[in-house]
Order: C-alpha cells, then structure tokens, then sequence
C-alpha cells in the first residue's frame, strides 16, 4: 500500500502498511500528526491502529503513545511501520519511538518498541467500550493496583495508586476518572479523582453498587479520553 497523508485542519495522517485480515477486514498502521496538542511546533506524534470493513468502510481509530519514565512525559513522536495479526485475533504491532528534538536528555533518540493489543486495539480488554476515548498511553501499567480481585458484590473496592519512577504521574497534576463497564459495554460505575498536587501514591476507596457475577473492565482515563491503565475485575 502506498503512504498517503491528508489534513484533516489539526492532524496530518500517514499509512504505511496495510493488511487483509483472516476475516476480511483491513487492518493499516502509520503515524497520526496532531497538531491541538503544540500547534506552533507541531511536536505531537501518535503510533495509529485503522481498522476496515472488508468494503473498506471505517471500523475503529486507535491512537498510541509512550509515557517515558526517564523523560519524565509522554513521548512526543510514536509511529507503527509494521502489523501481524495473531493466533488469538489480536495484533502485533512494531515501529518507532523519538525523543522531542527540544528534549534535555539525549535529543531525537530513536527506540523500536512493539506493542500487542487484541481485536478491538486495546491494550486492555473493554477499551473500546470507553465513550470519548482518545489515545492508550502505553508504560504506566501497575500504577494501579485492585484489591481484593476478585471481589464480592458489595464488597468494598480499593485502588492503590503508585509513581513509576520520579516521573510526574497523571493524578499529580490533571484530573482523572475511573470507569466500571461490563461486558456489555455498560456503565455501572464512574468516579472523579481531583488532581491531588504530589506524586505521592494514594488509595481509592470505592464503594460499587451491587453487581452480578461476572468480568468487568476497570479503567482510569483523563478527562479528555486519554486511558492510562486498566484491570479486568472479577465479581464473585
């Protein structure tokens, strides 16, 4: 397939490669340019996961990007060159990562990483069940602990919430939510957290509502749609 690019007014959006998946559909991987994010340097770069009907109608977009625990942000410059698709449905999917040409460490650093998702593009089952979801940040995995898992219905819930590194953590400094969804895809809980001003970790206590027994996806997100970590909850 051949790279392409159209402006959309606030992103430029490259292809480069595209497959046919076992079940007809189309599955393309590149590079989304967003510009909202710095519009005077255009300094925002996310890895894209396309996904098309076999008659070529559009599925899903999913955005990706890294939190750098030595950068202490999010890595500005993210893009897929390759895709396979797995055994299980999912997908493997390889390219890129660039250092801001502005950073103070070691400027325009270029890294591979890989990264694998299922068939929906999550990196954790339930995420496209999330309305207004915007981009999977990739590298904050364990900042959230759930405990007791599985839990009973009407148990209390807690959330243990823990830096990485000296990195800045999301809860510092912007506010957050916390999304309950089942199977299903609905809504059977949702919690704001303040941005609490210190990178010290903190626990979350929740009290759910009565829920039948089953698997839930727990998600923490911004309020603008950016996933940060997910846990699969078990209710017994």
């Amino acid at each position: 397939m051949e790279d392409f690019l159209f402006d959309t007014h606030n992103a430029y959006h490259y292809a480069f490669q595209a497959i046919t998946l076992s079940n007809g559909n189309v599955a393309f991987v590149g590079q989304n340019n967003d510009y909202t994010h710095d519009p005077i340097n255009y300094d925002y770069r996310q890895a894209t996961l396309v996904m098309l009907s076999p008659e070529l109608d559009s599925l899903y977009a999913r955005y990706y990007n890294f939190f750098d625990l030595d950068a202490y942000s999010i890595k500005p410059f993210s893009n897929f060159f390759d895709i396979v698709e797995l055994p299980n449905g999912g997908f493997a999917l390889a390219g890129k990562q660039q250092r801001s040409f502005s950073d103070t460490i070691v400027p325009g650093l270029d890294y591979i990483w890989t990264l694998r998702v299922d068939s929906m593009g999550c990196i954790e089952p339930g995420c496209h069940l999330i309305s207004g979801l915007q981009e999977q940040i990739i590298g904050l995995d364990g900042s959230m602990t759930v405990f007791p898992n599985p839990v009973t219905s009407g148990q209390a819930l807690s959330l243990q919430f823990k830096p990485l590194s000296t990195a800045t953590m999301p809860y510092n400094s912007e506010a957050t939510r916390i999304l309950l969804y089942d199977l299903q895809g609905r809504l059977f809980f949702e919690e704001k957290i303040a941005p609490t001003g210190s990178n010290e970790g903190f626990i979350l206590n929740l009290s759910l509502p009565r829920l039948s027994t089953g698997t839930y996806s727990l998600h923490w997100i911004s309020e603008k749609g950016v996933w940060y970590d997910g846990e699969q909850l078990m209710v017994e």
